[in-house]
């Protein structure tokens, strides 16, 4: 778990209290224990800088950051952003699985804050625009991810929620987060659930829902903005809308496996305006099946587009 606490630094010339590793988003710059080490970066006139987000801070301002202890920053500033201080040892792999419509790219926001913070992050891609792929293929790219790694935070966001938890298996799970995820009881198909999972809007949508010639589902732009977006800047969710894929329907007609017998300590996060998934109906299956405890926080159906700063923070601490 990450400790904070808010910080302004001004540039000085020393660097005291340090007792942890910072991390940065695009190393080419880090705050080190003991001091500051210098590293090499293409940008100009800069001794040493640190990275914001991604964006190395030019010379002479200020930073309000996001520390664990008392420190000063030799020669370093620029626009608004944070610097995160990990304890050593804590690092984590965050395997982030999208869900329908959607893609890897969904998690490039929260992706680069876990990053910043020193953790290892992984985006499968689903094949979830393929026509005739069912549960196994779909399983096959989580298990790909999962490969070779260990101590992985499992996050499921809507659909993929129907497969993370047949992935614990896998010793390489050490937790399960199901974000704003739908949930199904082994032995039944998700079709047997019929609307009920869904929030009214997308049961909606769902009932008038078009289809294109290889029986994929499509969703009309303004309602996958009203659906998963209506809490986003205009432009971030024109960005959005404008990377959605046609969703396939064979895995939702398949019947859902016995779970297996590992368990992990799994936690449902309910956003309180979700305009998808019936929260309550889904958060109360997964308690019922994998003893989930529920967490709830504000936003819509897609904090990790409208608050992944704040989707980050949680997840770092659900680790």
């Amino acid at each position: 778990m990450t400790v904070s606490k808010d910080l302004t630094f001004r540039p000085t010339n020393q660097a005291s209290g340090l007792r942890r590793h910072a991390c940065c988003a695009d190393n080419r710059a880090a705050i080190m224990r003991g001091g500051l080490e210098k590293r090499e970066t293409s940008a100009e006139n800069l001794s040493y800088a640190v990275s914001c987000f991604g964006q190395v801070c030019p010379f002479g301002q200020e930073v309000k950051s996001q520390v664990l202890g008392e420190l000063h920053v030799a020669r370093c500033g620029g626009r608004r952003g944070r610097l995160i201080f990990m304890e050593d040892g804590k690092s984590k792999t965050f395997v982030l699985v999208h869900g329908a419509w959607h893609g890897p790219w969904c998690w490039e926001r929260v992706g680069g804050y876990l990053r910043a913070r020193g953790h290892d992050v992984v985006c499968p891609q689903l094949p979830s625009d393929t026509a005739d792929a069912g549960q196994d293929e779909y399983l096959a790219a989580i298990e790909d991810a999962l490969r070779t790694r260990s101590d992985v935070v499992l996050v499921a966001h809507s659909m993929s929620g129907l497969l993370a938890p047949l992935a614990v298996g896998n010793r390489a799970v050490s937790s399960l987060v199901l974000l704003a995820a739908l949930v199904r009881r082994p032995g039944t198909t998700w079709a047997d659930n019929g609307l009920e999972p869904f929030a009214e809007p997308m049961r909606k949508v769902l009932i008038r829902a078009t289809f294109d010639e290889s029986a994929r589902r499509v969703l009309d732009p303004a309602d996958a903005t009203e659906l998963f977006y209506h809490d986003c800047l205009p432009a971030d969710a024109a960005d959005a809308v404008g990377r959605l894929r046609p969703d396939a329907t064979v895995m939702y007609q398949q019947t859902c496996p016995d779970l297996p017998e590992r368990k992990v300590p799994t936690t449902y996060v309910s956003c309180r305006d979700d305009r998808v998934v019936d929260s309550a109906w889904n958060a109360a299956v997964a308690q019922e099946l994998l003893g989930a405890t529920v967490r709830e926080i504000d936003g819509g159906h897609s904090p990790f587009w409208s608050a992944p700063e704040r989707l980050a923070e949680l997840l770092a601490e659900l680790a």
